[in-house]
């Protein structure tokens, strides 16, 4: 069996299946949205909602046994060339920089663009009462995420050496700006009564958790590849499906605040980033057999015997 070409082939099952989802998804909810949005929508609402689930589930099941197949037979090193890298970690670097000063200039235009307050990532919520309240989560994740542009800019100087323990420690800075938004946007659900398709964005927050500290355990030398394919995967597909409708719908104006184009762009360069990462994986082509030796003992003393 040549896994290369069997590893390859999940990979792009898996970004077809979860483009396709991602515009059954988008169109379905376009068709049969009002002013409201997506942040009004349930399961039951959306047409194509049942498919769409079967399609993530397919997937997530095949990549399963995907990685399970390929266990011992993924790269335990992050492959790709160096230039290539370098440039990969810059355009990250410069993306999440323009995130983060977008996410502190929204404080301050918030309020004169008209939206509510409790419906969108601020860290200074107004109160139905006047008062403000500080969101200490939204400003440790808007920390976080200046911490983790500096590190793809880091990571992308020629300088560095990704490999041994300062890069390793830094290359937990994204894994703790995804704990943060990941508590902030269930809670931002929870309060909020947030539509069945919000639920594709913490399933793909909660896997782009697992692939960053796998990522990081690249660094460490203590990596599970297999794992790794595993949980970008599934991170990639979840993501996609949300991102996709969120996009479109904002873009023709049913949408809430959270779904601002900044954030659905940053999904999918981060999903961008993943198959980058797993289409540079190296992987075992064929596993050769070791050559059986004879069960009988020739008395030939001329006989060729086994290497």
């Amino acid at each position: 069996m040549n896994y290369k070409s069997f590893y390859r082939a999940i990979l792009l099952f898996s970004l077809i299946a979860s483009v396709v989802g991602g515009v059954f998804m988008a169109l379905s909810i376009i068709q049969s949205s009002d002013v409201s949005g997506v942040n009004m929508f349930s399961s039951s609402n959306i047409r194509f909602f049942d498919l769409v689930f079967w399609i993530f589930l397919c997937c997530a099941v095949a990549c399963t046994v995907a990685s399970l197949m390929l266990r011992g037979k993924v790269a335990k090193r992050l492959g790709a060339d160096e230039g290539i890298n370098r440039i990969v970690y810059n355009v990250m670097g410069v993306v999440l920089a323009i995130t983060a000063v977008f996410g502190v200039l929204r404080e301050f235009t918030a309020e004169s663009n008209g939206y509510d307050h409790g419906n969108m990532y601020v860290m200074f919520e107004k109160e139905i009462d006047g008062s403000i309240s500080f969101s200490l989560l939204y400003f440790l994740f808007t920390i976080f995420l200046f911490a983790t542009s500096f590190f793809c800019f880091y990571a992308g100087s020629a300088k560095c050496k990704r490999e041994g323990g300062v890069f390793a420690g830094l290359s937990l800075i994204p894994v703790f700006a995804i704990i943060f938004k990941l508590i902030y946007d269930f809670l931002l659900q929870s309060g909020n009564s947030y539509g069945s398709l919000y639920n594709y964005h913490l399933i793909g927050l909660s896997f782009a958790l697992l692939f960053f500290i796998n990522e990081a355990r690249f660094a460490m030398k203590i990596s599970i590849p297999n794992i790794y394919v595993l949980f970008g995967l599934i991170c990639a597909s979840s993501t996609l499906i949300f991102s996709i409708p969120a996009l479109l719908l904002f873009l023709v104006g049913k949408a809430g605040a959270n779904w601002h184009p900044v954030f659905c762009v940053v999904d999918i360069v981060m999903v961008a980033y993943i198959y980058y990462r797993l289409f540079t994986l190296g992987v075992t082509s064929y596993v050769e057999q070791e050559e059986v030796a004879p069960k009988g003992v020739s008395l030939c003393e001329d006989a060729d015997t086994p290497e």
